[in-house]
């Protein structure tokens, strides 16, 4: 993708990782209008009670095509595919996770969300430990 092949665009499409819905594939990957205005180019889109813009530059589309989390694409199968394969890859990283890790990943979870009172911790730390032979 090259500022060029965006001129000659009519849209584009907007890889949305933080959709409000990320399983429905509108919500998802967002049609966007590829517009000039004021010798500027424009993606926009309407979407639910937001409108995305923002200006096309070229710093924006060279940091796009070197970034690991690319967010714009020509055609939705392309931005699909790219996100399939981020999707695989977390996938995996999750069966990949020893149960230690697994273990305290929710234990620093529940931690933020109850009291910290040192009792409490050290009950829940004592209730891991024998129910899964895992030291937190």
């Amino acid at each position: 993708m090259d500022i060029t092949s965006l001129k000659d665009a009519e849209t584009i499409y907007f890889l949305d990782r933080n959709a409000w819905d990320v399983n429905d594939p509108n919500a998802l990957i967002v049609e966007m209008e590829v517009i000039e205005e004021n010798g500027k180019l424009i993606a926009y889109a309407d979407q639910g009670h937001e409108t995305l813009q923002f200006e096309l530059t070229e710093d924006l589309v060279t940091q796009i095509a070197r970034d690991e989390r690319k967010y714009l694409f020509m055609t939705r199968k392309d931005a699909r595919e790219h996100y399939n394969q981020e999707l695989k890859g977390q996938i995996q990283s999750i069966h990949n996770l020893p149960k230690e890790d697994l273990a305290q990943q929710f234990f620093d979870r529940w931690r933020e969300e109850t009291n910290r009172d040192k009792k409490v911790i050290d009950a829940m730390r004592a209730k891991i430990k024998t129910e899964f032979g895992v030291d937190i």
